[in-house]
């Protein structure tokens, strides 16, 4: 799995020693189609929209919170995770501390049964909205390897920040909000 964290120009190096035919594997197809879709929404990019359809049938999107003229801290996470249950209160200091100054939350629970996703959400008595069932569609979508992660996007969509968590976390905040 370690090859999933190339970038696409190192994996293109790599590939380009490889016997012909290498790059046909479904194996390195999927790292190739991983690292574009990290390129394509690094940092200065602009979000890539997603949609998930809930048990109930509502269509709930990405671009339904984000690219609306606030900043918006994403965060993919599961139930199961414990570094993702670990960086909820810290999200939640965030969100206490610039809520009142346009920065909007949004969980996206990813690689989860919907119920204990629900169930989570009531554990930590998280305030912020949550697309569940989301699977692998948006960690697919932006490259995601491992979570949480964590995404800060600015009010015209711009993608400001990706994977930082705790003090790191709180300093990109502070740096944008200020």
């Amino acid at each position: 799995e370690i090859a999933f964290d190339f970038n696409s120009e190192r994996l293109d190096s790599i590939l380009a020693t490889c016997p012909d035919g290498f790059r046909d594997y479904k194996r390195v197809q999927k790292m190739i189609t991983f690292a574009q879709n990290k390129a394509a929404t690094a940092v200065g990019k602009k979000f890539a929209d997603f949609a998930i359809t809930a048990e109930d049938g509502v269509v709930t999107k990405l671009s339904d919170y984000a690219g609306k003229g606030n900043y918006l801290l994403v965060d993919f996470w599961a139930s199961w995770c414990g570094p993702c249950r670990r960086e909820i209160p810290v999200i939640k200091e965030i969100y206490e501390k610039y809520k009142s100054q346009g920065l909007s939350v949004l969980g996206v629970a990813v690689w989860d049964k919907p119920d204990d996703a629900m169930r989570a959400i009531n554990d930590l008595l998280i305030p912020w909205p949550q697309i569940i069932n989301a699977q692998n569609v948006p960690t697919d979508l932006y490259g995601i390897n491992g979570i949480p992660h964590i995404m800060l996007i600015g009010p015209d969509g711009t993608i400001l920040s990706r994977g930082l968590q705790g003090n790191e976390l709180k300093a990109k905040v502070d740096e944008i909000m200020s």
